[in-house]
């Protein structure tokens, strides 16, 4: 997945789904990306228009922080261990 801008080029669109608040450039992903990775975080509405969960994808993202923080937190340590032994 990676990130995009992209500009609303639909009013229609912006109008049905955002009250019109919505025009200019946005950043965001491509949903049907987005639906091969986290499948939950996708939502269709009854035209079938897809839209991606960002409060959803934001704590999952979080978390996948939080979890490579300690893994190089523990590859810190090792490491230093490692140099500790070579010396």
């Amino acid at each position: 997945m990676k990130g995009l801008y992209f500009e609303w080029n639909d009013d229609e669109f912006s109008t049905n789904y955002f009250n019109g608040s919505i025009k200019g450039t946005s950043i965001g992903f491509v949903a049907q990306e987005v639906e091969e990775v986290l499948p939950d975080v996708v939502e269709r509405d009854a035209q079938g228009v897809m839209g991606v969960e960002y409060d959803i994808m934001s704590v999952i993202a979080l978390g996948a922080l939080q979890e490579q923080h300690t893994r190089i937190l523990m590859l810190k340590d090792r490491i230093n261990n490692l140099k500790e032994l070579v010396d």
